[in-house]
């Protein structure tokens, strides 16, 4: 009766000692996601930054150009000043 017992105790022992390792696996698992979701936060967001600041600071954006028939240059034009297309200086 005393060995069987001392199983019964062991075994106890070990599925207490496996579950806390579970737990500190999933815990660890679950802290090193947020990590990693906080880290690609900071990049995109400096990424955001750093797009809008490039895009503020320039005046004027020509995306495209196109000739008409007639000899005449259309532009596609973004951000401050599109509407003085002829003091362009490129």
């Amino acid at each position: 009766m005393r060995l069987f017992r001392i199983k019964e105790e062991v075994l106890i022992m070990n599925v207490f000692y496996f579950r806390r390792r579970s737990e500190t696996l999933v815990r660890c698992h679950r802290d090193q996601t947020l990590k990693a979701a906080a880290f690609t936060s900071v990049l995109l967001l400096w990424m955001l930054v750093s797009v809008t600041l490039a895009v503020s600071s320039i005046d004027r954006f020509v995306v495209a150009t196109e000739m008409n028939t007639n000899g005449l240059v259309e532009y596609l034009c973004l951000g401050a000043d599109c509407e003085n297309l002829t003091a362009m200086d490129w």
